[in-house]
């Protein structure tokens, strides 16, 4: 991780269920696990973008779509997640969203596996 040292990031949480936010899995949870990573390795977030629902089973998310063009315009460097599975359950998916913020140089990096 000492590549991401001072680079600004951006937090990506989601929750799709209620029971999600009962198991240690809530938005705010989420924040602030992405938070202290930041800060245990120097990087400033510069946002935090929160999306409640299902992740990408027919559409790309509101949030995610902002987050993307905001890293097409050179926001962040990387964004950090609680994990994989926040942004997509399904691996696939999940490639695809790296490939597609790896376009514009951004890295996804994720705290708990």
């Amino acid at each position: 991780m000492d590549r991401l040292n001072g680079e600004k990031i951006a937090i990506y949480a989601r929750i799709s269920t209620a029971k999600q936010s009962d198991n240690d899995e809530s938005i705010s949870d989420q924040i602030t696990r992405c938070k202290a990573f930041a800060m245990d390795v120097g990087c400033p977030v510069v946002g935090t973008y929160v999306e409640l629902g299902p992740g990408f089973t027919t559409s790309r998310p509101r949030a995610y779509q902002q987050m993307v063009a905001d890293a097409c315009w050179g926001k962040f460097e990387a964004i950090v997640l609680h994990s994989p599975s926040r942004l997509s359950r399904n691996a696939v998916d999940y490639a695809k969203a790296r490939a597609e913020l790896g376009l514009f140089g951004v890295e996804l990096v994720t705290v708990a596996q």
